[in-house]
């Protein structure tokens, strides 16, 4: 019986024009094809095991039944390590004629999720190469969407692509100045920040267990940063510099972090708060 069966099956494959890819068998009263979808009257019906039972077979093909290759797309490379500029070769394999495919996308983004990138790009059918130079360090990935005749929407994504991050750079003024201050004035202590791959940077110190901080956004150029502690926030004595009673050298410690690294100077001037107010003595000649 299933050599009549699979008699009538040939004689239909000979008669109708279906497309098999290469490696579709028949074994054991099934058609295997476990990379193929099946388009029926315009729409793709996946076929979870990949395969179709040869009971439904005559009925298939009288519907015009047609297997094809499900398209796949090619990263080369298929993602690097420690890179400042991404390039990758974008190909394809199976059908992607109109016939079967409507239009491909791609883009550059940060995310692995295609549900949350909007920025899509046209691409081509033929093998192309698209560079970008990312803005900030992490991991990037190339993504393509194609969107089919029959309804459905494929996506692919590459392998990671990692942009090494560039740490901020920061520079104080006069580092090793001296500002002593009474408890009515501020200590000031300033300087310039850049970070080529970053949106933000937050500079921070702290002076007598009092933080202060500031977050610059995209510091790609020379930005300046400013912090100031009033003299009322600060206790009497020297923060910074040598301290008479014990020759004790003491530093401020500025740190730029841009969430992936940070780089850090030091302040070693003098900033001391001097609250004791003068005693005056008035002496009056009788």
């Amino acid at each position: 019986m299933k050599k009549a069966v699979l008699g009538i099956v040939v004689v239909l494959l000979l008669i109708y024009p279906i497309n098999v890819y290469a490696e579709t068998k028949f074994e054991q009263g099934i058609i295997t094809s476990p990379i193929f979808d099946v388009v029926k009257d315009g729409f793709f019906t996946s076929v979870s095991d990949g395969s179709i039972s040869l009971e439904n077979v005559n009925e298939l093909i009288s519907d015009e039944i047609t297997f094809i290759e499900k398209p796949n797309v090619i990263f080369t490379p298929n993602g690097s390590e420690e890179t400042d500029t991404f390039s990758v070769t974008v190909s394809y394999e199976g059908d992607i004629s109109e016939e079967v495919v409507e239009s491909i996308y791609g883009v550059w983004s940060d995310t692995e999720n295609p549900s949350k990138i909007s920025d899509w790009g046209l691409l081509g059918r033929k093998p192309q190469t698209v560079e970008y130079i990312p803005k900030k360090s992490g991991e990037y990935y190339y993504h393509v969407k194609m969107d089919l005749i029959a309804g459905e929407t494929l996506y692919f994504k590459s392998n990671s692509f990692h942009k090494t991050n560039i740490p901020p750079k920061i520079t104080i003024n006069n580092p090793d100045g001296t500002q002593i201050i009474n408890e009515d004035d501020k200590i000031i202590i300033s300087g310039i920040v850049t970070d080529t791959d970053s949106q933000s940077v937050m500079i921070s110190a702290e002076i007598d267990g009092v933080l202060k901080s500031i977050i610059l956004q995209t510091p790609t150029t020379d930005k300046s940063w400013s912090l100031s502690w009033a003299g009322n926030e600060l206790g009497h004595g020297i923060h910074s510099g040598i301290l008479d009673t014990d020759q004790i050298f003491k530093t401020v410690k500025v740190v730029a972090d841009d969430g992936r690294a940070i780089r850090e100077e030091k302040y070693t001037g003098i900033l001391m708060v001097d609250k004791i107010k003068p005693k005056m003595k008035i002496v009056i000649d009788k």
